[in-house]
């Protein structure tokens, strides 16, 4: 794996922001996608695709990612998606897109919406997929969400939040079988 430690901690810190948008949405509200990419000289520069639809968004993002995401050294994108569990229920997801050094990687987090019973959650590991969509083996994913993590820790004013979203966090990713 090439990405580099500096683009997964990108990934985790769009993650945090990410979660903190959707931690904090109304019963109802949809989460904007949004893009955190980093030029060569370390400038981030962060874009949101608001748009009238979900629909909307997604293709702003999408047109994004296939374009203007490759100027840059590294770019993530997110985007909330509807995923199914291994028990075969419906569950909510983050969903990163992180490129970087000409390689691509697919970060999944499912989490419980704070409207749920026990309030926002975490739920499970990062699941982590390949350019072709493979799932990466354990050895191989658990140095990147490391360094996912302490790019999530890294977003300020997100250390008590992300401490209370992974309180008592199985390991076990609700998606893999």
């Amino acid at each position: 794996m090439s990405l580099s430690a500096g683009a997964l901690q990108l990934a985790g810190f769009l993650m945090a922001h990410g979660f903190w948008t959707i931690a904090d949405a109304a019963p109802g509200d949809r989460y904007v996608p949004q893009a955190l990419c980093e030029t060569a000289d370390g400038e981030r520069r962060l874009v949101t695709f608001d748009a009238p639809s979900e629909d909307e968004s997604l293709a702003q993002a999408d047109t994004f990612m296939g374009s203007t995401a490759g100027q840059f050294a590294e770019c993530a994108i997110a985007r909330e998606s509807e995923v199914t569990t291994n028990q075969g229920q419906s569950a909510r997801a983050l969903m990163i897109d992180l490129v970087g050094a000409g390689e691509t990687m697919a970060i999944v987090q499912v989490y419980r919406p704070a409207g749920e019973a026990g309030g926002f959650r975490l739920l499970g590991d990062e699941l982590l997929l390949d350019e072709r969509g493979t799932v990466l083996p354990r050895a191989v994913a658990n140095p990147v969400i490391v360094s996912l993590r302490e790019g999530a820790a890294d977003h300020p004013g997100i250390e008590e939040r992300w401490r209370e979203w992974n309180t008592g966090r199985d390991p076990a990713n609700p998606l893999v079988k």
